[in-house]
């Protein structure tokens, strides 16, 4: 079993070993400062990408539903003009029977 003894008390560092100590102290802080910059950069532009994504896939939904609304809007006034040119070319009171059956 080894014995571990404390540091002698009357040994003194050199301003050698206190400028390693800063240097590897300031490293070791600005090299994490730059893993964390870089990480939070790659999930921002996960994230970015994530949204474009949806977003592109949302109007994608909204101009297929905008087109079938058009053509339900298409169907609707056709309907609208033939109803329109029926009144307009008969006489309702004559063929009231026909204009019921049509509306």
């Amino acid at each position: 079993m080894e014995v571990h003894h404390p540091h002698h008390p009357t040994h003194k560092k050199k301003w050698s070993e206190y400028i390693i100590e800063f240097l590897m102290l300031f490293a070791a802080v600005t090299l994490g400062f730059f893993a964390e910059n870089i990480r939070e950069h790659q999930i921002v532009l996960h994230q970015t990408e994530s949204v474009i994504a949806q977003l592109y896939h949302e109007l994608q939904k909204d101009t297929a539903n905008l087109h079938k609304i058009g053509l339900v809007h298409k169907k609707q006034d056709t309907a609208t003009i033939v109803l329109e040119n029926y009144i307009l070319n008969t006489d309702l009171e004559a063929n009231k029977v026909n204009f019921f059956l049509f509306t």
